[in-house]
């Protein structure tokens, strides 16, 4: 592909008539918000990318690579809904997850608390996965006696 060539307006060209000719296809927007994003540096039209790549269809990438570009912007609090919103779409995300802490974390939240806010998204996106939900830097589980606090998560 042009992006490869070192040739982005190429590459963000060929992705802009990807989409045109599957308008309903989501991902030629996420990769054009990429392309966008990390060759152009031109952090708007990525950002609409990726939300329109939303729109189109919800999917774990569209809203993580969202979050990591609000991120970079500054916006932890609306990264870390982008994460939270990643984690919906796929709860075994081992990178969301320390994203949506470090997200939580960055925007105010003591680390207790981003515990409970990466638990409670977890265990809403799959009930049955919370052996390590709550501790994405650690290598433990943990089990609800541990954690009083969080038994009614």
């Amino acid at each position: 592909m042009a992006a490869r060539a070192g040739d982005a307006a190429g590459a963000a060209s060929a992705l802009e008539e990807a989409g045109r000719l599957a308008p309903r296809w989501p991902l030629p927007l996420l990769k054009l918000g990429n392309v966008q994003a990390h060759l152009q540096g031109d952090a708007v039209a990525a950002e609409a990318s990726y939300l329109r790549s939303i729109q189109l269809e919800p999917t774990h990438d569209g809203y993580y690579f969202l979050g990591k570009l609000q991120a970079a912007s500054g916006c932890d609090a609306a990264a870390a809904d982008s994460y939270e919103s990643a984690l919906c779409c796929d709860p075994t995300s081992p990178a969301s997850r320390v994203e949506l802490h470090r997200a939580c974390v960055a925007a105010g939240l003591s680390p207790e608390e981003s515990d409970l806010r990466l638990l409670r998204t977890c265990c809403r996106a799959d009930p049955g996965d919370v052996r390590y939900a709550g501790y994405p830097n650690r290598n433990q589980a943990w089990t609800p006696s541990d954690r009083p606090e969080l038994r009614e998560a």
